[in-house]
């Protein structure tokens, strides 16, 4: 026999979890293999109900005809006439070995499904399902939008690229018009960054001026932040610092000086903090409030990652910790925070 390479002792076996899965039961339970019939109600099923007829060719008709015992479950009883069937009734072992292997297949089923679920390179990503939705419809500019969105997530240089495709393929289809503001923003700073990153700075300078018009005048906070963004992408963090702090009124300056006096030793989170603003951002608990809180959530955290690049650190922390104050739920804001945290203890 020819000796195994390091090769071959390298590749990957995809069979061996799936077998270990459907082996375990039979292992675990093969001492039940001799064992007789539960002193429950095995008994009445397989000698109780006349329609399976000990096996019989017939009773695999009768079986789906009429309930038995108050239930109509002709699929279990299938089982039951498979075993009389096959092993009789002389011993068990052949029926419990049955169950088993339905044990088994259960097992590896459950396993095959979340093995599909956490592979999302290859089965339900959201970025595999644009993919297929693009290719579909290549005319749709809110599938287009979406895929660059999906693109853009991604750490490979190669994927923002073609992050940056999409998004202007969004912005150019007969049906971008239909977009929606946050798709329509999205586009445009993608595309804004991809057109400065590749040397054509004014080109994306004039798009993100002729998408950002056609959002109406009260989404201005929403509108600045991503002008900033792709200021910060496009090496202009000082510009996007000036935009982004002139949202700021005096009552979030105090704020952020309260939560600084708080939180800067690490003793409370600035989700655990009393309010520190004066103001409120919304009303109540409705949708209008969790978007206004998402909002300026999302201006704080770009204005944080563009002090960031500038080595304002301590300005970094003030703001993140406004950002994950005022928006406890979102994750985006508390990882910020903690990031920046970590940077200041570490210098």
């Amino acid at each position: 026999m020819a000796p195994i390479s390091a090769e071959d002792a390298a590749r990957p076996r995809p069979w061996v979890l799936p077998s270990c899965v459907f082996l375990a039961p039979l292992l675990l339970y093969a001492p039940s293999l001799g064992y007789g019939l539960v002193y429950l109600d095995d008994g009445l099923y397989y000698f109780g109900n006349s329609a399976l007829r000990g096996g019989a060719a017939h009773g695999l008709i009768e079986i789906w005809k009429a309930p038995f015992f108050h239930d109509y479950s002709p699929v279990s009883h299938l089982t039951y006439w498979v075993d009389l069937a096959l092993f009789g009734t002389s011993t068990w072992t052949g029926a419990r070995l049955h169950s088993l292997l339905w044990f088994s297949a259960g097992a590896l089923a459950i396993y095959s499904l979340f093995a599909r679920l956490a592979s999302r390179d290859r089965f339900g990503s959201r970025r595999s399902l644009f993919e297929r939705n693009v290719a579909a419809q290549p005319q749709a500019a809110m599938g287009w939008a979406r895929y660059a969105h999906e693109l853009d997530l991604s750490p490979a240089a190669e994927d923002r690229a073609l992050a940056g495709a999409a998004a202007l393929t969004a912005l150019r289809c007969a049906d971008a018009h239909r977009l929606l503001i946050v798709d329509r923003l999205d586009a445009a700073r993608i595309g804004a960054v991809a057109l400065a990153q590749s040397g054509k700075a004014q080109a994306g300078e004039d798009l993100l001026n002729a998408e950002l018009a056609k959002i109406p005048a009260a989404y201005r906070e929403m509108t600045d932040c991503t002008r900033a963004r792709v200021y910060t992408a496009s090496g202009r963090s000082a510009d996007a610092i000036r935009l982004l702090e002139a949202h700021l009124l005096p009552d979030h300056r105090a704020g952020m000086s309260r939560l600084r006096e708080l939180c800067r030793d690490g003793r409370t989170t600035p989700q655990d903090a009393p309010p520190v603003l004066s103001i409120q951002l919304g009303s109540g608990d409705s949708a209008q409030h969790q978007a206004t809180l998402a909002s300026f959530s999302e201006l704080l955290r770009t204005l944080a990652d563009a002090y960031m690049i500038e080595r304002r650190f301590e300005d970094a922390f003030n703001v993140s910790a406004l950002a994950s104050h005022v928006h406890p739920e979102n994750d985006a804001a508390r990882l910020q925070f903690q990031e920046i945290n970590r940077r200041l203890q570490g210098r």
